[in-house]
């Protein structure tokens, strides 16, 4: 988990789940710096103003319907600093995920995504739109995981000269979107 791992670098962190029977599973998992876990419902942040240098969202809001994303983001736009940065990751729907995500849920592999956990479809624009109504200003937003990490089941050679191949041109089918976003 990304909160462990800030921690094992010094980094207090605060992890944030909707579930108490996750928040005690990864309580108990803590470094001596964190990572915090908070039982909270993100649409009311239980934290200060300002009190955050940084903030993840990583695979969250396509979980949330667009009037909750809008107000989780502007509970991370409250509870951060001036200059402080929020990433965001989400599946990219101008990108081979839709059929990915229809081929998961046809297997049965997981538990059904598209329209189900999966309620909002962002394409880098509708991201980009979003999150500027919460009043952050775009630093970077970009997209990533390919073709290449799927040909690492073929050759990892293949993977590494497709992936490097994909970052000189700006992943054009990049099934994610990842962005930073910072607070003016």
């Amino acid at each position: 988990m990304l909160t462990e791992y800030l921690a094992a670098k010094g980094v207090e962190s605060f992890g944030l789940d909707l579930n108490p029977e996750a928040v005690s599973f990864a309580s108990h998992r803590r470094f001596a710096k964190g990572p915090w876990y908070v039982c909270s419902s993100a649409l009311e942040l239980s934290f200060q103003d300002k009190m955050f240098d940084a903030a993840c969202c990583f695979e969250v809001l396509e979980h949330l319907y667009v009037d909750q994303a809008r107000q989780v983001l502007q509970e991370i736009f409250r509870v951060l600093r001036t200059g402080g940065r929020l990433a965001v990751t989400t599946p990219n729907y101008r990108s081979p995920w839709p059929i990915l995500e229809r081929t998961l849920d046809a297997m049965r592999l997981v538990p059904p995504l598209e329209g189900v956990q999966h309620v909002q479809r962002f394409t880098r624009r509708s991201l980009f739109d979003l999150v500027a109504q919460a009043g952050l200003q775009p630093v970077s937003l970009g997209r990533g995981f390919g073709i290449a990490p799927f040909l690492s089941l073929l050759s990892w050679r293949l993977a590494l000269a497709v992936d490097r191949a994909e970052t000189k041109v700006g992943n054009p089918v990049g099934n994610l979107l990842a962005g930073v976003w910072m607070k003016p």
